[in-house]
């Protein structure tokens, strides 16, 4: 179910019987994707086999996906010349529109926090008490009543209900990416020396769809600028996609 904040956690499965008509999400059909359940929070193509992947693809047509400027500063050569006109992806706008902005923590300084903890009443309710601990006396021990709710993981379970819709409905959004580029290389060691010699692999009509799909798995995974590239260039090209497409240029192999 789709809600304002990204799409409902859930397992279900519909019939085909029930889905009176198809239709393609980001390239993808509904009847088939809806198979590998990737409405559960907890959804990864790692649980599933290349082949099982494989077969959800039609073709291979992607859309340019919004990037990063970091990725578009470390890029090199050739591929910073083709992105650099590509869409920019604001991420802390993204984590902003997650949080409502009445929620959004006001900046303080070191002494103001400090006053505001210090002159904040604490949020007990008198009647949440245990007999013993009014009868201890010892305010402490409040602490640890296990009978008293001190609403303690409030904050975290909003913020789990708030991110998990928004990832969910980015997950599915971007399927066809994610499933594309681990066809064709190890997602954990994807670097830019990796897609410009896999490129030069594949046939021309299909490079700049798979170049949509490696970029934006690299640019999910380094956002940071303080998460270097690796190293070393790792090609994986699985032969089933391969079969079905024939995405490699066998006369560029061998010249």
């Amino acid at each position: 179910m789709r809600i304002q904040l990204g799409l409902l956690h859930t397992d279900y499965i519909p019939e085909n019987s029930l889905i009176l008509r198809d239709f393609m999400i980001r390239g993808l059909s509904f009847k088939k994707i809806i198979k590998i359940r990737p409405f559960n929070m907890y959804f990864t193509i790692d649980n599933f086999s290349q082949s099982d992947l494989v077969e959800l693809l039609d073709d291979l047509k992607t859309e340019q996906p919004r990037i990063t400027d970091i990725t578009k500063n470390r890029v090199k050569g050739v591929i910073q010349r083709i992105i650099a006109n590509w869409q920019v992806r604001e991420v802390e706008s993204e984590f902003a529109t997650l949080m409502p902005q009445e929620e959004q923590i006001e900046q303080k300084t070191n002494e103001e926090l400090f006053d505001a903890m210090m002159n904040t009443p604490l949020d007990f309710e008198p009647e949440l008490f245990s007999d013993e601990i009014k009868d201890s006396g010892n305010f402490h021990d409040v602490w640890i009543d296990p009978n008293i709710d001190l609403n303690l993981l409030k904050t975290i379970s909003k913020t789990k209900v708030i991110m998990q819709p928004a990832r969910i409905l980015e997950k599915v959004l971007n399927l066809k990416y994610m499933i594309i580029a681990k066809m064709m290389v190890s997602i954990n060691l994807i670097n830019f020396k990796t897609i410009t010699s896999l490129i030069r692999m594949i046939k021309p009509e299909f490079r700049d769809s798979i170049l949509n799909s490696l970029i934006y798995m690299y640019d999910r995974q380094f956002t940071n600028n303080e998460t270097p590239s690796p190293t070393g260039c790792v090609i994986n090209i699985d032969p089933v996609l391969d079969t079905k497409f024939q995405i490699i240029d066998d006369d560029l192999l061998f010249m």
